[in-house]
């Protein structure tokens, strides 16, 4: 049985609509600001354990799902252990849009949202410690960007910096 038709029938408005599903397994799109209480609802439901989350951009394709503006989206891969099954929750958001986090539901989340960060620029709000987990200190730009510059941006600079410092005086 797909989780997520009992949701959309008992709790009306926590889902925006089903995705097709992935390998089997079934997936729905939710918006930042229901997120939290959409996972809390299928943690509650035996969904306890998430698996994966990562981000995606969706930049120059077509056929993006909602909103024409939407360049993301973030999606979290759910297990749960006692019937064996996986679900997907998926959240569409702009390039101006946060999304809250999850560590205060999974407190393994708190890596993988920094990694988010750090590579595609998406904000978490209310992360305890949203800093780069990836890229050196200094680093402009995030790389899984679809509009990063392939020159890597100042990421060549950076590693000549560290790898190649200042040849020392030999007068001194």
């Amino acid at each position: 049985m797909n989780i997520f038709t009992g949701i959309i029938e008992s709790r009306p408005g926590l889902i925006d609509s089903l995705a097709p599903d992935v390998s089997g397994i079934h997936a729905a799109y939710t918006r930042p600001h229901k997120l939290i209480d959409l996972l809390t609802l299928l943690k509650g439901e035996g969904y306890v354990m998430l698996k994966d989350m990562n981000a995606v951009d969706m930049l120059g394709m077509k056929d993006i799902p909602g909103d024409a503006e939407n360049r993301f989206f973030v999606y979290y891969l759910l297990y749960a252990p006692a019937a064996k099954q996986h679900c997907i929750v998926k959240v569409m958001l702009n390039d101006r849009e946060d999304i809250p986090s999850v560590s205060g539901l999974w407190c393994g989340a708190n890596w993988q949202e920094r990694q988010i960060f750090d590579m595609f620029g998406i904000v978490f709000s209310d992360h305890p410690a949203l800093t780069r987990i990836i890229m050196m200190n200094g680093f402009e730009g995030h790389p899984l960007r679809k509009d990063f510059p392939i020159t890597g941006g100042n990421g060549l600079a950076l590693i000549k910096d560290i790898l190649l410092p200042d040849p020392v005086d030999p007068g001194r």
